[in-house]
């Protein structure tokens, strides 16, 4: 307001000065309504909508009405960035890792071309291979999403399948896909078919005899509670879908399983499953199996012997193919293995009689071999039970390592050795009684006729945290990635990137004109210091204290580099490289309850 306008209101009386305002209402709503009737006035624009009206100029209600359906074209076609910003005229280059490892959570073996596998990646798509050992080529990566959580073949034309994406594994960092897709030409193209709000399948079954009709199993968006979680059929190939199961709107479902012989039966496992930032829900009363013996029309909660009224975390269920009368249940739930509750392997189940009666099977008793803490204590990541189908006694356990039981549950022995990385995810017998496995690290096979594992490191699909540039040596990049540390390399040869640091890798930091100075992170705020050029590290987090983010931050002062800064709870500052001694430079700022928080809030940005 001008400044003589409130001197002139100021100096009114009371009664004055109400009358003033009386006024000024009544001129304001007369402005307004003709303004209302006038034919220049546009609708307001949405905040996003602003944005790209100022970034490409007034592009009219037409371009508006269709934006979605624009952008989405235009990042399909790489004329945009997926944040709006034009993309460089260049192609981008592959420039590795192929021989780091990726995260896999799916495999599958072409069912007629026995030599063909594929892989689906937590991040980073579908990778396939034409022979074992060769190269893995990605075919997946003109999608929107490429989070893959299963792929299945139609049986009858095995040139056609189906993906179902989102991250069935994921822990606080959940990629969430769009739904499934199709491909009817062994993968080369695909399209999406649908379910994209279910953000998290879990699974794919196709009915032997009648190949158009599909199941498809939905956790849902684990970030929030959501309707769309459950099971869904579809009659016609994937053309449309119908939901046919569903408990609530916190409990979705993590497996299925079908008797070959008879496909109108199929059991389910749901899973309480919902994780915001107030509270993480892994286990409940809601995770049980369920069965349908009419093809999805009527469901009821398997029991002869089952805990169906106990608290269950993440369920493994398995079926044997050559027997389906014969099935194993794992159950999860929080036990304490020694180092406090956690989310670890509690009971396991067999039928022999496709779930009428269930035994208890002690599987950890105190000679079995079994270990307690098999699952890290964090069995929501795991979910996996195999039946060899040579011999229904013999099972398989994923988690941390794998454990194997030739009897049926009773004994155990770890059955990878320290070569194969760690956390397993999927596993798939070839027809030789050798086996594929799935790894945080990558692809291995058990080979049965050598006795002895191969690691296959050419897939290009290592999912990264960071990048990050050394202007010491510019032709190299660096990075840091999902639980196979940091390391460098190039296009020149993407199967020797070296690694540097272990861990889950972050953030590296390098000085600018000191080459033998850098830094690399692993989770939790674990930071370590180079002065050697990278062939060794310590740790450099001496005085850093305080709750730390899983990806902390931190920075190398932009006006002197010897200078580190980093953030937990507060912000610290380490004045000198020569060595760790970190001072906090501000007060606790996460103090008064000011965030709803699961856990102990977090910094999780400094610029």
């Amino acid at each position: 307001m001008d400044k003589k306008y409130f001197n002139f209101i100021k100096r009114l009386n009371p009664m004055q000065k109400s009358n003033f305002y009386f006024l000024l209402v009544i001129v304001l709503f007369f402005s307004c309504k003709e303004k209302h009737h006038s034919n220049t006035v546009e609708t307001p624009l949405k905040p996003a909508e602003e944005y790209f009206k100022e970034k490409y100029g007034d592009l009219g209600e037409d371009y508006f009405a269709s934006k979605h359906k624009i952008i989405k074209e235009e990042i399909i076609n790489r004329k945009y960035q997926k944040d709006g910003s034009p993309r460089f005229d260049g192609n981008y280059i592959n420039q590795g890792p192929s021989n780091i490892g990726c995260r896999i959570n799916c495999i599958a073996i072409h069912p007629t071309s026995k030599q063909k596998i594929f892989v689906g990646l937590s991040q980073g798509g579908i990778f396939t291979a034409d022979s074992w050992g060769s190269d893995f080529k990605a075919i997946f990566d003109e999608q929107e999403n490429l989070t893959i959580s299963d792929i299945e073949f139609n049986p009858k034309n095995p040139s056609t399948m189906y993906a179902a994406t989102g991250d069935l594994n994921g822990g606080f960092y959940l990629g969430l896909g769009n739904g499934m897709y199709k491909s009817t030409d062994d993968g080369n193209t695909w399209k999406q078919i649908g379910l994209a709000e279910t953000r998290i399948l879990s699974k794919i079954i196709i009915d032997p005899d009648s190949p158009n009709i599909l199941y498809v199993s939905a956790l849902g968006n684990l970030y929030t509670k959501n309707e769309h979680r459950g099971i869904y059929k579809s009659l016609d190939g994937g053309d449309t879908w119908e939901k046919i199961f569903y408990i609530s709107d916190s409990v979705g479902v993590i497996d299925m399983v079908m008797n070959p012989s008879n496909p109108s039966k199929i059991f389910a496992v749901t899973w309480n499953r919902v994780g915001t930032n107030v509270g993480s829900v892994i286990q409940g009363t809601d995770s049980h199996i369920y069965v349908t013996e009419d093809a999805g029309l009527k469901w009821s909660k398997v029991q002869g012997g089952l805990p169906i009224d106990s608290s269950n975390g993440r369920i493994a269920l398995a079926m044997h193919k050559a027997n389906p009368n014969i099935m194993y249940a794992l159950y999860n739930r929080n036990i304490n293995c020694g180092n406090g509750l956690g989310q670890n392997a509690a009971q396991l189940f067999y039928t022999e009689d496709q779930g009428l009666s269930w035994k208890d099977i002690p599987f950890k008793a105190s000679n079995s071999g079994f270990p307690c803490e098999l699952l890290g204590s964090f069995g929501w990541y795991f979910g996996k039970l195999f039946i060899h189908p040579n011999d229904p006694k013999d099972i398989m356990v994923l988690g941390v390592d794998l454990f194997r039981s030739k009897d049926g549950g009773y004994s155990w022995n770890q059955e990878d050795d320290n070569g194969i990385h760690a956390d397993k995810h999927d596993l798939v017998f070839t027809d030789d009684g050798s086996y594929f496995l799935a790894t945080d690290g990558g692809l291995y096979l058990n080979n049965k006729d050598q006795r002895d594992w191969q690691d296959f490191e050419n897939i290009s699909g290592t999912q990264l945290y960071r990048v990050a540039y050394n202007p010491n040596y510019p032709d190299y990049y660096y990075g840091g990635a999902q639980d196979n540390g940091s390391f460098y390399g190039n296009k020149a040869n993407t199967k020797e990137w070296e690694r540097l640091y272990g861990g889950d890798g972050f953030q590296m930091a390098f000085h600018p004109t000191d080459p033998l100075i850098m830094y690399a992170e692993s989770q939790n705020g674990a930071l370590g210091q180079s002065r050697d050029g990278g062939f060794t590290f310590n740790r450099f987090t001496r005085g850093f204290q305080g709750s730390k983010n899983w990806d902390m931050p931190y920075m190398l002062s932009w006006h002197d580099p010897r200078k580190l800064i980093a953030g937990s709870n507060r912000v610290y500052v380490n004045r000198n490289d020569s060595s760790a001694n970190f001072r906090a430079i501000s007060p606790n700022l996460i103090l008064g309850n000011i965030y709803a928080a699961r856990s102990n809030p977090t910094i999780s940005s400094l610029h």
